[in-house]
């Protein structure tokens, strides 16, 4: 993993300078998190994972760390084609999913968005489409993209609950900062 050195000459992982830049350059008035799912039926040994990921969102929300979130359902894959991208409501969802796969800090990418050519030897069919993560958040300060879980250095991987982890592990530390016992 490539460490990031600070002036004081500290060595800091790439999520750590991103919660740095986050908490010191995005202190905007609304913190919303938009989670992006393929599905509301989990695939199966994801359905804990989803409740997990909403339960710790809808905690933060009710105790002020973000404004709100929302859960988006992005279906399976999504075909790529022209007459698919123009359709109702599918043109926002592409340029949403487009600004999900575009987003960078420094050397963290998202990562998860497949693009794939998928055909037909009966119809001679062919088409691609973009399968999303099985979950991915998009965490947003006054309206810009400002995170992407899941997404990746060259050695690490930073999944959506790391998100929410260190979220709420920012909660402990105000709590334990002014002195006050966290039970929990």
């Amino acid at each position: 993993m490539r460490q990031t050195t600070r002036d004081n000459g500290e060595s800091t992982s790439a999520i750590a300078e991103w919660w740095n830049e986050y908490g010191r350059n995005h202190r905007g008035n609304n913190h919303r998190v938009r989670v992006f799912v393929r599905s509301f039926a989990p695939a199966p040994g994801q359905h804990d994972r989803h409740r997990q990921l909403v339960e710790g969102l809808l905690f933060a929300s009710s105790n002020d760390l973000i404004t709100d979130y929302d859960v988006t359902v992005l279906g399976n894959a999504l075909c790529t084609c022209e007459h698919c991208r123009t359709l109702p409501e599918a043109e926002a969802l592409f340029e949403t999913v487009a600004t999900l796969r575009e987003w960078r800090y420094e050397e963290m990418n998202p990562i998860g968005f497949t693009r794939r050519q998928v055909s037909s030897s009966l119809t001679g069919d062919r088409h691609e489409i973009l399968i999303p993560p099985e979950i991915s958040l998009g965490v947003y300060v006054d309206g810009s993209l400002a995170g992407v879980f899941p997404c990746a250095t060259e050695t690490e991987t930073y999944r959506p609950e790391r998100y929410v982890e260190d979220l709420l592990n920012v909660q402990h530390r105000a709590i334990t900062d002014e002195g006050v016992t966290h039970t929990g």
